[in-house]
């Protein structure tokens, strides 16, 4: 079984295996011992670098796609020759990019909960990854409908 040095891989990187997350700290071997995987350490470092997200960069990938969507139904309400291109470019801001982010952001926060586990023994939960996309995804739809309202009350105010 493999040891765990800390629970944020940024002040201490857990070396974990790609294919078991068994802890690969102090390995002499690029060879993990738990499933024999063949590992490079810095591609090993780098897999879990990327994909460990902090609370900050998760609010960030959650908080983009409403606002942007909802800034842009907002400008159409306030310039009403504008609305249906900027209702267009929402709809793809939102359905394209956020669906995408969506996704990124709801894997990278199941391996960020592999590279929390006390003991690195948890694998990936694919359907955990998609209920957690579709909390995701009805978070935003509330803050779009939020900015949505607080825009056509300005306008409705400007007319």
């Amino acid at each position: 079984m493999g040891s765990v040095a800390s629970n944020d891989p940024r002040t201490a990187p857990r070396l974990l295996c790609t294919n078991c997350y068994y802890d690969l700290q102090g390995v002499p071997d690029p060879r993990c011992p738990e499933c024999g995987h063949a590992f490079y350490e810095p591609h090993v470092r780098s897999f879990w670098e990327w994909r460990y997200t902090g609370r900050r960069e998760a609010l960030r990938m959650l908080l983009w796609p409403p606002i942007v969507g909802g800034l842009l139904v907002g400008g159409g309400l306030l310039v009403p020759p504008m609305q249906p291109c900027c209702a267009a470019v929402a709809v793809c801001v939102m359905f394209f990019g956020g669906l995408l982010n969506d996704y990124i952001l709801a894997d990278r926060l199941e391996y960020t909960r592999i590279l929390r586990s006390p003991d690195g023994r948890r694998s990936y939960n694919g359907r955990r990854v998609m209920l957690r996309m579709a909390g995701i995804v009805a978070i935003q739809v509330v803050a779009v409908g939020l900015l949505v309202s607080v825009f056509a009350g300005i306008a409705a105010t400007l007319r």
